[in-house]
């Protein structure tokens, strides 16, 4: 089984590398390359859309404005996502609905 991996172009190979192993793989114990295929894949997806980036003033790539400045007015829940059992997370704001 191959495994294929998505780097963003704005950083080095060894800089993935280490982060990968550093926040996700030094957490696990891996039985298969399946499982080890699954973190891996998910650890990308988190690093490519959620993670902030020191290099991007600490925002995920592709996204412009600053994710820590809320709206005004905006009076709406603070929510989690979490993937790997906790180990990731990422927290967003969802809207408040106007009545």
């Amino acid at each position: 089984m191959a495994m294929h991996l998505i780097i963003p172009l704005l950083i080095d190979e060894g800089l993935f590398r280490d982060s990968l192993k550093r926040e996700c793989l030094n957490h696990f114990f891996c039985f298969s390359l399946q499982q080890l295929d699954h973190i891996v894949q998910t650890y990308t997806e988190y690093y490519n859309e959620h993670r902030p980036h020191q290099g991007l003033a600490n925002r995920p790539p592709g996204v412009s404005r600053d994710p820590s400045v809320l709206p005004e007015n905006d009076h709406g829940s603070i929510l989690c996502r979490r993937w790997l059992g906790g180990l990731l997370k990422h927290y967003y704001c969802k809207a408040a609905r106007n009545n």
